[in-house]
């Protein structure tokens, strides 16, 4: 019997708040690059690793492109053909579903994000999951981005007032700024 899936759980709440993104929204999945995320399958049998297939693709921007790293192709088990940046692993599975866990690399293109799934082959019909928003990640070692102090990853990042600085090079002026008003 094929695998079907009934129903994707993308745990958004929970996603969110490990990406430390829940301030920002608890409806859309908000993720940073660099840092897995999980979701789960509600399916119509166990998923088999050893012959199912799931077959991913995160595509953004206006015309996505492998070469130009705005479009991806991955999946479980790992195609081989292939150049992945992003992955997926499966983390647990029951009788009817199976929790992954996707990782995009720590140099991934911020932005929005459609992330869809075929099952068994490449020749499937794609079902869209989601939309999800792909953040910077000063937590990450490996993002460029990188704020090894959490006082500055507190101060340049979770702080929603700061300060702007406007003028010329001769008249510089701070302006209290709140960043979440934009």
């Amino acid at each position: 019997m094929a695998l079907e899936i009934r129903q994707v759980q993308l745990n958004v709440k929970e996603n969110n708040t490990a990406h430390r993104a829940h301030e920002i929204s608890v409806k859309r999945l908000i993720v940073r690059r660099g840092q897995s995320f999980q979701f789960t399958l509600h399916t119509n049998r166990q998923f088999q690793p050893d012959t199912d297939t799931l077959l991913f693709t995160v595509e953004t921007g206006p015309r996505p492109s492998e070469a130009k790293g705005t479009r991806c192709l991955f999946g479980y088990p790992k195609p081989t053909d292939a150049k992945v940046a992003w992955t997926a692993q499966v983390q647990e599975s029951d009788q009817s579903s199976t929790t992954m866990a996707i990782s995009s690399p720590a140099d991934a293109s911020v932005g929005s994000y459609n992330l869809s799934m075929r099952v068994g082959s490449q020749d499937a019909q794609p079902r869209i999951i989601t939309s999800l928003v792909l953040l910077f990640n000063p937590w990450c070692a490996e993002d460029w981005v990188h704020l090894p102090e959490e006082a500055e990853r507190q101060e340049y990042v979770m702080s929603e007032q700061g300060l702007i600085y406007r003028g010329s090079d001769s008249y510089i002026s701070p302006m209290a700024w709140e960043l979440w008003t934009v």
